[in-house]
């Protein structure tokens, strides 16, 4: 003990101090836990939950402050904030990456969306400042052997509220990418995400059907795909 105050001595005191401080309910918790799984476990876990509320509270910030909705215009800036948070949108999607396949196809049939600036020249957005107007972002895991899940979320720009046209074009695209010929035969499941910091009346109306999880606009059994509409404000 003495040899680790020495090493640390702030850390180590304030890990100490908390310790005698707990209740005897709370010391007798703490015991239990440390039976079933490490120290090290419980605080990688807490790290996970510190780090995702810090990203919420961050991100919240981004995308309702006046200023800072302004600047996320800058070209994919928001697509690289939320590039390694996919637990966002599917907690099954926390450690996914993407994949080469899914990539190709998608931009293949990015003609279903309409108008829009990926992959393209920059375009002006105000005040001599270039970016994107609609970003995706992809993500793939493998839950078994020959099985393949599939997120995709196409991130619009904050001022451009999502609408029937948006519902109508995400749900072509989705249904042309998991028709595509590199799927055939393959199990899947995809997920369609639509997200912009609001919805018009239409489409909110679409997500708030009765017998449906909120959000949910589409569910192709056949193609074993679900489209999704959200709001930043219902997500965080």
């Amino acid at each position: 003990l003495a040899q680790a105050i020495r090493d640390n001595p702030e850390s180590v005191q304030k890990i100490i101090g908390e310790v005698l401080g707990l209740k005897k309910d709370e010391q007798d918790d703490l015991a239990e836990l440390l039976q079933q799984t490490s120290l090290s476990s419980i605080i990688s876990s807490a790290r996970i939950v510190a780090n995702r509320l810090d990203f919420l509270n961050g991100l919240e910030n981004l995308l309702f402050d006046k200023e800072s909705k302004r600047k996320l215009l800058e070209r994919d800036q928001l697509h690289k904030i939320l590039e390694n948070e996919a637990w966002l949108f599917d907690e099954e999607f926390s450690l996914a990456g993407s994949e080469l396949r899914l990539e190709e196809v998608l931009i293949k049939h990015l003609d279903k969306l309409g108008k829009r600036e990926d992959d393209l020249d920059p375009v002006e957005v105000g005040e001599g400042r270039t970016g994107r107007v609609d970003l995706m972002l992809q993500k793939a895991i493998q839950p078994r052997t020959g099985e393949y899940d599939y997120l995709i979320v196409e991130l619009k720009r904050p001022s451009k509220k999502i609408d029937g046209e948006v519902l109508m074009q995400v749900k072509q695209y989705a249904r042309a990418v998991a028709r595509d010929e590199r799927f055939h035969n393959i199990k899947t499941r995809w997920k369609f995400v639509a997200i912009s910091n609001d919805l018009d009346d239409f489409a909110k109306s679409e997500s708030r059907q009765r017998d449906r999880q909120r959000g949910l606009v589409s569910d192709d059994a056949e193609l074993n795909i679900t489209v999704w509409a959200r709001s930043w404000a219902e997500v965080i």
